[in-house]
């Protein structure tokens, strides 16, 4: 008979339950939880393969229920659950023999023991569970073993009145938000035996005034220190890689801080609303900078960039209302919009040929900047890029620039000159809106569109010089004043005079200074058989023309006397002309009395049959003339206090009289009877 080992395999089902149910309420001392529990023993059995019998397994399942029987208690006597043990509440395993403070809502001292014993069983507490002391506000001090090694989540959050805590040798964790908002806490050793503070773990410490970092800390969390209003200083462990968001946002009183050379990457909105801090040195280990890193650092007058870093993030220095000067290394590549946007105080700054662009509004607010030099190696200027900076005199920007964003200089105050890149294909609106001391603009040729109030309240302009053999496309807002000469080609003279706005400058002139007419001719004013008629020496005009009638009025009286008199002004227009000087005239009808006025008998008869002749009476330098008087009609022309100045007899057609009075004078003049007022011109 050979014998074999057989693996027996036994499924034991615990009939263990808790020992005392007692629901939602906490343990009190002693209790305990056990959970049902099912197990498994699995052990080699030496039995004859060949001659099995039911006899051998009867035996054998005895010796496996006596085995069982002797096991079973062992097992019972596990533990693992929480249990209150001297006023404290763990979590317990008793396999492992550890235990864990959990929640209980503590107040007043607490000392935590290194070890505990439960059930007859010894335990090292070995951490501060998630929440363990959250919302304690009853806290006042606590004593932690050096047997703790960790603080888990929110650990001590909103503990109001704990003002110190001595945190043991043992510790190498700070959970996330482990102290946060300890608003008693003033002072705090952290030992060198952390390696990790979680993320937010002392913000909103609003009495925390000071706090040493060993350099065993490798890793601090996201806004680890946010909102610690009273803390004044502050040392970076030399380990530490990065400075997480919001690690120090809103630290108002931190004056003074070091940036080891360790640290890689500035996150976002780390030092933003740092409003006591006055100087920053940023190190060459340092690559990038995140948006608002540090804006509203409203005390910052220095910073210094070191040469590794190839990015700024948008907002990054935004409102530093007291930043002087900031030179930009070469390696940086980009900078965010907004990045400098109202550092007011910014005099000079130094843009590096690594950059491309310069993105929207980086410079917006300004005020004090009164000079900068763009890099060749940039590309696009972006909109509002350095609008409202309001001391800027001069800027350069080279040809490689291809494109200029809205309201890129808008508000410009002082801004007297700029070259546009030749490359530019528009000007986007608003681009030059209120630069009101800039005295003279040049398009570049390959300018196709001029938006609306691109240079809109230039006041100050005196001249404008389009090379575009093209007249770009432009709105009649895009300029303010068009009472300036207009430089244009000279093979495109046609081409802007027939479009507008062009067509309104004027004078317009070639690019060698030649005036260019483009102003209509005066029209001159006929009257003929009941119909005016209008003439200009300009080829294919419009006539835009005005007639007021005298005796067109409101009256009381029970007579009128009529003067039938029109005053008639016209002025001539044509596309890409300017319109014509007004020419004015008086037309009115006279009574004739042929035995007065000496004329023939033949007229006489003609003039009996009319009963009135109708006159037209025009005033220009110095010249009064008639046209439609009567021959031998005797023509006078009085200033106002009655003097005749000069007098003629009419010998049919139009009749001229010298008569010198100043232009915009009154003149009468006396036809026959009839007297009859002009304007002289």
């Amino acid at each position: 008979m050979s014998l074999q080992f057989c693996k027996v395999r036994v499924k034991i089902l615990s009939a263990l339950r808790k020992i005392n149910d007692w629901g939602p309420e906490r343990p009190e001392e002693g209790e305990k939880i056990l959970p049902p529990f099912a197990f498994y023993l699995e052990f080699d059995y030496l039995c004859p393969v060949t001659t099995m019998t039911i006899k051998n397994l009867t035996d054998m399942k005895k010796q496996l229920l006596l085995f069982t029987l002797v096991l079973l208690p062992m097992v019972a006597s596990a533990f693992t659950g929480e249990a209150v043990v001297d006023g404290i509440n763990y979590y317990i395993n008793t396999d492992n023999n550890t235990a864990e403070v959990r929640s209980y809502g503590y107040s007043g001292e607490v000392v935590i023991p290194e070890t505990i014993k439960y059930d007859g069983v010894r335990c090292d507490v070995y951490g501060i569970g998630k929440s363990a002391f959250e919302g304690c506000n009853g806290l006042t001090s606590i004593t932690i073993p050096n047997s703790v090694f960790y603080f888990g989540e929110k650990a001590f959050q909103n503990c109001s009145s704990l003002t110190s805590i001595a945190i043991p040798y043992s510790v190498t964790t700070i959970g996330n938000y482990a102290f946060s908002s300890c608003t008693g806490l003033t002072s705090l050793t952290i030992p060198n035996s952390v390696v990790s503070i979680g993320k937010g773990a002392f913000s909103g410490c609003t009495s925390l005034t000071s706090i040493a970092i060993p350099n065993s800390v490798v890793s601090i969390g996201n806004g680890a220190f946010e909102e610690c209003t009273n803390l004044t200083s502050l040392t970076i462990p030399d380990n530490v890689t990065s400075i997480g968001n919001s690690m120090f946002r809103n630290c108002i009183s931190l004056t003074s801080l070091t940036i080891p050379n360790s640290v890689t990457s500035i996150g976002e909105w780390a030092f933003d609303g740092c409003s006591g801090l006055t100087s920053v040195i940023i190190p060459n280990s340092v690559t990038t900078i995140g948006k608002n890193a540090f804006s509203d650092c409203s005390s910052l007058i220095s910073v210094v960039i070191g040469n590794s870093v190839a990015s700024i993030g948008s907002y990054a220095f935004r409102t530093c209302s007291n930043l002087t000067s900031v030179t930009i290394p070469n390696s940086v590549t980009s900078i965010g919009e907004q990045a400098f946007r109202g550092c007011i105080s910014l005099t000079s700054i130094t843009i590096p040929n690594s950059l491309t662009s310069i993105e929207r509004s980086v410079f917006s607010g300004c005020t004090a900047l009164t000079s900068i030099t763009i890099p060749s190696s940039v590309t696009n200027i972006g909109g509002y890029a350095f609008s409202y900076c309001i001391s800027l005199t001069s800027i350069t920007i080279p040809n490689s620039v291809t494109s200029i964003g809205e309201s890129a200089f808008n508000e410009c105050t002082m801004l007297k000159t700029i070259t546009i890149p030749e490359d530019v294909t528009m000007i986007r609106r608003s681009t030059f809106q209120q630069c009101i001391s800039l005295t003279e603009i040049v398009i570049p040729a390959k300018v196709e569109y001029v938006f609306d109030e691109a240079f809109a309240e230039c006041n100050a302009l005196q001249s404008v010089t389009c090379l575009a053999p093209t007249p770009p496309y432009a709105y009649d807002n895009s300029f303010t004043n068009y009472g300036i000469p207009l430089y244009v080609p000279e093979e495109s003279i046609l081409s802007y005079q027939e479009t507008n706005p062009w067509s309104k400058f004027t004078p317009l002139r070639t690019l060698s200074g030649g005036d260019i007419e483009n102003k209509c001719a005066k029209p001159k004013i006929y009257y003929n058989k009941g119909e005016l008629k209008f003439e200009s020496e300009t080829e294919g005009v419009s006539f835009v023309s005005s007639i007021k009638d005298s005796d067109i009025n409101d009256y009381t009286t029970s007579s009128i006397q009529l003067s039938v008199t029109y005053h008639i002004s016209v002025y001539a227009t044509k596309s890409g002309y300017q319109n014509s000087e007004i020419a004015e005239a008086t037309l009115c009808w006279i009574e004739v009395d042929p035995q007065k006025e000496g004329i023939s008998e033949e007229t006489a008869t003609e003039a009996k049959q009319l009963q009135a002749l109708p006159v037209l009476i025009q005033a220009e330098g110095g010249e009064v003339s008639v046209d439609g008087v009567p021959e031998g009609t005797r023509i006078a022309v009085y200033d106002a206090s009655g003097v005749e100045l000069g007098s003629a007899i009419s010998r049919g057609g139009k009749t001229l009289i010298p008569a010198h009075i100043a232009s915009s004078g009154i003149a009468i003049v006396k036809i026959g009877e009839r007297s009859v007022k002009v304007a002289m011109k």
